[in-house]
């Protein structure tokens, strides 16, 4: 009973995150970024665009958007709460401070994967398509991945993404904790 209780607490959390409007803005954002980011690089690998352009990737990168995005998104799951006072209402309905932030932070960490993932789809698409990139010396995080080239196997490919998502995942759940002492 205590497993379901819980699994349906984390199930409306994710209900309430996917149908919330900033969410939906946060995913069309690094939607966009990630198109730019692989545009640019293209663009300065194909000799389209000026090398100096290189240094604006960097500005779209994953590294330094999803840490923006990630603070957005515990902004929305955590400090709305405390405005509306439904955590209130969450400890009357019979869960404990701790189920409140375990569920917090599994509905966080769902939704930052799912925020995440257009910049690991793109690094796929760039791989499958072959395409001509260049992030410069300004490679980060996922950049990384492609600007070394095609010489990954396909296993280790799938594992660096794996490993990458979750590094993301960690360092940015530090904002999870920031955002229950900020209120």
């Amino acid at each position: 009973l205590e497993v379901r209780h819980m699994f349906n607490f984390i199930r409306a959390n994710l209900y309430k995150g996917f149908k919330s409007k900033t969410f939906v803005v946060l995913m069309m954002v690094s939607i966009v970024c990630t198109a730019i980011m692989i545009l640019l690089a293209n663009g300065v690998a194909t000799g389209t665009m000026n090398q100096e352009l290189s240094n604006m990737i960097f500005l779209f990168s994953d590294s330094s958007m999803l840490a923006l995005l990630g603070a957005m998104l515990a902004s929305i799951i955590i400090g709305a709460e405390f405005e509306t006072k439904w955590f209130h209402q969450a400890i009357v309905a019979g869960y404990s401070r701790l189920q409140i932030v375990i569920g917090k932070a599994i509905t966080y960490w769902v939704l930052l994967i799912c925020v995440t993932l257009p910049y690991a789809i793109g690094v796929v698409l760039v791989r499958v398509m072959v395409l001509d990139v260049d992030f410069g010396m300004q490679g980060a995080g996922f950049l990384n991945i492609v600007n070394g080239g095609n010489d990954l196997s396909l296993m280790r490919f799938v594992t660096v993404l794996a490993v990458m998502l979750l590094i993301y995942v960690g360092q940015l759940s530090l904002t999870i904790s920031f955002a229950f002492v900020a209120k």
